[in-house]
């Protein structure tokens, strides 16, 4: 998806790491309509410099068109998205949620079916196996 499809959608930022917080900015820097969350509101901060609104709490991103998730791991991912303060929480959701955590095949599915009962469209990429 191109940056100009992308600035048509508000778009949401879960997970400002090392790689998180540099795709984030570049959305930013774009132009794109981008809020974000992290579980330390600092290391999000300095993405306001660049266009993007830090939000206070994660449901405040299930009024986004697309949600990216990027955290630690599977449990994190189902934290954010399903917690008692997650993104569903208030019974919105986004249209859109893409996961790019390094997660299990398996809690990839449960979360995408997960998604699938409240009509948001998620999917896992194919990538192939790699060799050992």
């Amino acid at each position: 998806m191109a940056i100009a499809n992308m600035k048509a959608h508000r778009l949401g930022w879960i997970g400002i790491g090392r790689m998180g917080y540099e795709m984030a900015r570049l959305l930013a820097k774009a132009g794109c309509d981008l809020s974000v969350w992290n579980r330390t509101r600092s290391k999000a901060e300095p993405l306001e410099k660049d266009g993007a609104r830090v939000v206070g709490s994660l449901s405040d991103l299930a009024a986004c068109d697309i949600v990216f998730t990027m955290v630690a791991t599977g449990k994190d991912v189902k934290e954010v998205l399903f917690g008692p303060a997650g993104v569903m929480s208030t019974g919105k959701a986004p249209k859109v949620v893409i996961d790019s955590t390094s997660i299990s095949i398996e809690e990839s599915a449960e979360i995408r079916a997960k998604l699938a009962q409240s009509g948001v469209s998620s999917s896992r990429l194919p990538f192939p196996a790699m060799p050992r």
